[in-house]
């Protein structure tokens, strides 16, 4: 299983990106493009679990299944992936002055963190033993770790919460 979630855990801000993506066309009436993508994403993972699956098992990998997965994953890539390309082409979703910084920045961060917490998840065989109190204190020591560190992370890199307020959604100033 532990197999199966990293490589569902790859495709996670892909399919995150597929739910915010689809509304920008809902909202333009035009309901056949997000559909016609999907099926672009369903032909490709169909493919990619047998390009994946297949020499998986040939090889005798000890989780082939991993591979379903991992498809489903990239398929949810390029479906954002096309979903954005659809929405910039149309001029919808313009790129903001800063947008590949803070792309970098949320990379950087994402990535210490990942490597941090892989560093201290502990072995399989330990969380077999814990009882569940460990378990439950040890993953909620995990999750707060995470939290703190992918937001710290952030502050030192310059990320500020304004950044993340649209300039065209403040009130207009009074001032002259």
């Amino acid at each position: 299983a532990a197999f199966s979630l990293s490589a569902y855990a790859f495709g996670l801000v892909g399919f995150s990106f597929v739910k915010v993506l689809v509304p920008g066309y809902f909202s333009r009436q035009d309901a056949r493009t997000p559909v016609k993508i999907g099926v672009i994403a369903v032909v490709f993972n169909i493919v990619a679990n047998i390009a994946l699956v297949v020499p998986m098992m040939r090889s005798n990998f000890v989780a082939p299944h991993m591979g379903l997965a991992l498809a489903t994953s990239m398929s949810a890539w390029l479906n954002a992936a096309l979903l954005w390309r659809g929405l910039r082409r149309a001029g919808v979703m313009p790129v903001m002055p800063g947008w590949p910084k803070v792309l970098l920045q949320v990379a950087v961060a994402t990535t210490t963190m990942g490597v941090v917490l892989y560093l201290f998840k502990g072995a399989t065989s330990e969380w077999v033993v814990w009882s569940l109190n460990e378990r439950v204190g040890r993953l909620a020591m995990l999750i707060v770790g995470g939290i703190v560190i992918y937001f710290g992370m952030l502050g030192l890199l310059g990320v500020r919460p304004k950044i993340l307020r649209h300039p065209q959604s403040e009130e207009p100033s009074l001032d002259p």
